[in-house]
Order: structure tokens, then C-alpha cells, then sequence
């Protein structure tokens, strides 16, 4: 069906039904995990150190990113897909890296460190633009950085400074 905008109001459309024949595929399956315990055992870790929750779903590598598909997920194999499920970090060498996007999908109470700042605090700023602030509040470890209760990044905490690992994309310029 095409609707033309000189014919109906509105800026025109095409609409097109497609009927597939057949059985079901595979689609219809849930997804089957890609990732083994001993991979996992970097995020495993991590989530034992600094996480408060438990995850339910499933894990796949892509690369060297680990992703968390909500359970009931349908099976991609054979399709490209730009993101599957929530990056929640990357695989390095027998450590795992928490992404920014799970840092910004993460309440404050599911994370053991946290560094929450009143929008007021100078630190802040500084944060955004990437530099490495003192916080002597912090325990050692991964840290959630928030600003009232809202999660901004990740940074690591040692002795009482807070290495930043903002996006780099995000900085603040």
C-alpha cells in the first residue's frame, strides 16, 4: 500500500505485509549460552568484589566483550546484530573490565563501592573531564560513581584516589 501526502494528510507512507511459509526456525528457541564457567570466572570475580545482586540471563562473548541477554532471549545465529543484550564489560588477560553502559544500568545499592557526590561537589566537574580525584571516602576497588544517587561511571579506587575511567568519548572537553 502506498499513501501518497498529495492524496491523505501526512507525509506519506509505504506499508508492506510479509508472510513467511514454512515451519519455525530456530528464532523461536532461547538462546544457548556461548560462554563457559572458566570465562566467566573474570566476571565472576568482579561481581563477587563489587556487585551486591545476582544476574539472571544469559552470557555470550562477542570479541572480547561480555554481554547479559534478558532470559527468553531468541537465538541470532546467522544474523547480524548490532548489540545483543547489555555490554557489561570487556575481557582482559584473566580480568574483566566493567563498560560504561553497565555502569549507567546499575542502581547504587547493587554496587558494594560507591562514591556519591551532591551535585554541588567540585568533584564533579572534574570527574566529567576525565581527571583523577581524591576520595579518601572510597574504599579500594572498583567504584560506582554517582552524583545524587545517579550513576556517571566507573572509576578505580587505590589508597584514597580515584583513577577515572570515564568514556573516553564522553569527556568533557
Amino acid at each position: 500500500v502506498r499513501l501518497y501526502p498529495h492524496k491523505i494528510k501526512g507525509e506519506g507512507h509505504f506499508l508492506a505485509l510479509l508472510q513467511k511459509t514454512g515451519e519455525p526456525t530456530a528464532c523461536s528457541t532461547p538462546t544457548e549460552a556461548t560462554v563457559g564457567e572458566k570465562e566467566l570466572e573474570p566476571f565472576r570475580q568482579f561481581a563477587k568484589e563489587a556487585l551486591t545482586c545476582k544476574w539472571k540471563g544469559t552470557f555470550q562473548i562477542y570479541g572480547d566483550s561480555l554481554c547479559l541477554l534478558p532470559e527468553g532471549a531468541p537465538a541470532t545465529k546467522g544474523l547480524r546484530v548490532l548489540r545483543s543484550g547489555w555490554q557489561l564489560g570487556t575481557l582482559k588477560k584473566g580480568r574483566f573490565e566493567p563498560s560504561q553502559s553497565f555502569a549507567m544500568g546499575l542502581k547504587k545499592e547493587e554496587v558494594k563501592n560507591v562514591l556519591d557526590m551532591p551535585l554541588s561537589d567540585e568533584r564533579v566537574i572534574r570527574y566529567l573531564k576525565g581527571e583523577t580525584l581524591e576520595a579518601p571516602e572510597a574504599k579500594d576497588g572498583w567504584t560506582l560513581v554517582c552524583v545524587d544517587g545517579y550513576p556517571l561511571g566507573w572509576g578505580k579506587t587505590q589508597k584514597g584516589r580515584l583513577k577515572n575511567k570515564y568514556a573516553v568519548g564522553w569527556k568533557w572537553e
